[in-house]
């Protein structure tokens, strides 16, 4: 009687699967990840977008800088970020946006500019650098304030 039962529900337990498995989902859209027609030596990985933005209260007087960074000076900006990742450094951004694999390690240190210290992240950290392992897209902005002294 007890291998009956065993029995019937293993198969009870074989039939409801039919073998079907889930489609991994991509949260942002709902639409599939790797459909099951993708060759198993396919090279599709998962990236997500990462964007970092610097802001200063009160803003900066002289909002010039050259394209997209400062090279090593402020030029009346609040501040900059650094990035680094899988041995990649990019140092002295007032902004950017990069695609990066899914599940690397990020350091962003933000580095206030003369007249201004660090804040917080918009997520409401106040270390400096963050570290965190990317599994998401994530927006950033690293708030900094000007210096009482």
């Amino acid at each position: 009687m007890i291998k009956r039962l065993l029995y019937v529900s293993l198969i009870f337990i074989l039939s409801c699967s039919k073998g079907e498995l889930p489609v991994p989902q991509n949260l942002d859209t709902w639409e599939p990840i790797i459909g099951y027609n993708t060759p198993k030596n396919s090279n599709t990985q998962v990236r997500y977008n990462l964007s970092v933005n610097t802001v200063g209260l009160p803003p900066a007087v002289n909002p010039t800088p050259p394209a997209g960074h400062h090279n090593g000076y402020t030029f009346g900006y609040a501040g900059w970020a650094n990035l680094e990742y899988n041995n990649i450094f990019k140092y002295g951004w007032v902004s950017f946006n990069e695609s990066i694999l899914a599940g690397t390690d990020i350091i962003i240190t933000a580095v206030p500019g003369e007249g201004y210290e660090f804040s917080e992240w918009s997520n409401g950290q106040t270390v400096n650098p963050i570290t965190f392992k990317l599994n998401s897209n994530t927006d950033l902005t690293a708030t900094f304030i000007t210096r009482n002294d």
